[in-house]
């Protein structure tokens, strides 16, 4: 069964969703170690998936105005194409609505997961750039 927890930074949650930014950012991707973490963590809203009491992904929205910017969001390599990603996407985009009331979300997609985020609403603004040796592209959604 799949659930989806909001964490808090400071517990052993936090320490899982760190350990898959690890395996899929820079063991699958080659990220360098030192961009996993930054000074947005410390106020972003954080969500994980769980699979059977096991994490299976996680991801964030850092909250500026009435703009959410989602990212890191990771899923196990094993636990793609279930729909993980998505439904993390929406819980932080739903919780950041109702906490926040935001009127859009904006995200740096690596161009290899461009077509996820498009089935999700967002649209390409921009051009492609380079972003930790991968190709990135800026995504929006507006909401209202």
């Amino acid at each position: 069964m799949l659930t989806l927890k909001r964490i808090d930074k400071n517990n052993d949650e936090f320490n899982l969703a760190y350990n898959i930014r690890l395996e899929v950012f820079t063991g699958e991707q080659n990220v360098p170690i030192g961009l996993l973490v930054d000074e947005f963590d410390k106020y972003a809203i954080q969500v994980a998936a769980y699979e059977d009491d096991m994490m299976a992904g996680c991801g964030r929205i850092v909250i500026d105005g009435k703009i959410g910017q989602i990212g890191r969001i990771a899923v196990l390599a094993d636990k793609r194409k279930l729909g993980i990603g998505k439904l993390i996407c929406e819980k932080l985009i739903n919780i950041a609505i109702a906490e926040h009331n935001i009127d859009e979300v904006i995200l740096n997609s690596q161009c290899s997961a461009q077509k996820f985020y498009e089935k999700l609403g967002f649209t390409a603004v921009g051009s492609v750039y380079i972003k930790a040796g991968i190709e990135h592209v800026d995504m929006r959604k507006k909401l209202r």
